[in-house]
């Protein structure tokens, strides 16, 4: 029987560990979809066994409080963290506030420090059931929490079965710090920026596709593609990329999407 910390071990090697590179490595499953939407999720109701919209070939069901960007941030910072603590034979590993706050693009103060805590405990008391075409995942994306208030360190353990997302059923992706902090709070253009970086190569979606993946807030289209518009403007200046709206199509155009036919896209539910 393989010992936790063999498993952990396994996880690690399969995790990247792409921080030299002034990045963070993100499953792709958890990119093209609205787990971690691309909008504000303060005061969104919790979810009971609700299947997202997804693109990619996971079907995604998830419990718990609406998660966003900002979680997306925490745990990636979680994930590059277990490559710099050894773990113990459980599996659990010792990583101080300030670090996970630096990896978020974040100061360490005492606001900072309890949306921290606030955070972690999203993503401990949220659960994903990730179904690929051959495995599935569920379980919490973070399994357990310790917190010293004294010397301000998290003892985090995750499972080590998570290893299956960054597998070759869905791939990973390198997400920039450096273009993370510069989107600061734009929702809507941080998750526009991992779902696009998350494609080799990105193709024109239409606007109203883009609403559904990215969980967004606004009941109208109309409304939706104004607050798109400002995202596309934010993300441009920070990437050097040239995204539009196509008014004919009402997809989204421009460097670095490649320039063919929007294809028709399937959205898990």
């Amino acid at each position: 029987m393989v010992s936790n910390l063999d498993s952990m071990q396994h996880f690690l090697k399969i995790l990247p560990n792409v921080a030299r590179d002034g990045a963070l490595a993100a499953p792709n499953a958890t990119l093209r979809c609205a787990l971690f939407a691309g909008a504000n999720a303060t005061n969104r109701r919790g979810l009971r066994r609700e299947t997202l919209a997804s693109l990619s070939n996971f079907r995604l069901i998830y419990t718990g409080l609406r998660l966003d960007q900002g979680d997306l941030d925490c745990w990636l910072a979680v994930l590059q963290a277990a490559h710099e603590s050894p773990a113990d034979l459980q599996g659990r590993f010792c990583v101080s506030g300030q670090r996970l706050l630096r990896l978020m693009g974040l100061k360490n103060t005492g606001p900072n420090q309890d949306l921290l805590d606030g955070r972690l405990s999203k993503l401990k008391s949220g659960a994903i059931d990730l179904k690929g075409d051959r495995y599935s995942y569920e379980g919490s994306l973070i399994d357990e929490v310790f917190r010293d208030s004294v010397t301000q360190h998290v003892v985090i353990k995750l499972n080590p079965r998570m290893a299956i997302l960054f597998g070759a059923e869905s791939g990973w992706t390198k997400l920039s710090l450096d273009i993370r902090a510069k989107l600061g709070r734009n929702a809507l253009a941080k998750w526009l920026y991992a779902y696009l970086a998350s494609h080799r190569v990105p193709t024109p979606i239409g606007v109203s596709l883009l609403k559904e993946l990215s969980s967004s807030e606004y009941a109208e289209l109309w409304r939706f593609r104004q607050h798109l518009r400002k995202a596309l403007a934010a993300l441009n200046l920070a990437t050097g990329w040239e995204l539009d709206i196509d008014q004919g199509s009402d997809c989204l155009v421009g460097r670095p999407i490649r320039l063919v036919a929007p294809k028709k896209q399937t959205v898990v539910r």
